[in-house]
């Protein structure tokens, strides 16, 4: 079984200074960890875990991909589930 690596080392000296208002702004390392002021100003701010990490644009490929899939697992949720398709 695979693991993740520990990154933890890495991060808390960033993290630190960022606490103390030491840090030299946004520390970002993609799809791990992001470091940014918050805007306590925003009426819409949320915060919310993994909702702010800088991530890749999905490709048309991967929403289409995504897409299938899921309908797939519908369609096989209903067949599993008796669903009469012809008198519905």
């Amino acid at each position: 079984m695979a693991t993740e690596p520990n990154h933890l080392n890495e991060l808390l000296p960033m993290l630190r200074a960022f606490i103390e208002g030491n840090s030299t702004g946004v520390v970002s390392v993609p799809m791990q960890w992001k470091t940014a002021p918050v805007n306590s100003k925003d009426n819409l701010l949320e915060l919310v875990p993994e909702a702010y990490l800088d991530s890749p644009n999905p490709s048309s490929k991967s929403i289409s991909d995504g897409i299938d899939q899921i309908l797939r697992e519908q369609v096989a949720f209903l067949i599993r589930s008796g669903v009469d398709f012809e008198n519905n």
